[in-house]
């Protein structure tokens, strides 16, 4: 992993949050990025162990396999940011 120090300078299509608190204080990017916000419950912490890091792990693949099934043309852009915000934390893949 990277601090945001050392991508803060690159010019982004999209950015994706996982974390709420990020999410509220989302720094600015390089570029024009659109920006979605895909929540993630923290498995860091939980009771349930590793399977709260496997649940995290699926739920990231599933809206990963979703965003590149969509193949947006050019620079994504708001609307296909807002297409890409999945935030259904009731979906489990």
């Amino acid at each position: 992993p990277k601090g945001l120090d050392a991508v803060a300078d690159v010019p982004w299509d999209l950015v994706i949050t996982t974390c709420d608190r990020l999410q509220e204080r989302c720094p600015g990017f390089g570029g024009r990025p659109a920006y979605a916000h895909w929540g993630v419950p923290d498995p860091v912490g939980s009771d349930r162990g590793r399977e709260a890091f496997r649940e995290a792990a699926r739920l990231l693949a599933w809206r990963i396999d979703l965003m590149l099934a969509l193949r947006p043309e050019g620079p994504v852009r708001a609307a296909t940011a807002q297409a890409l915000d999945l935030t259904r934390s009731d979906r489990t893949a």
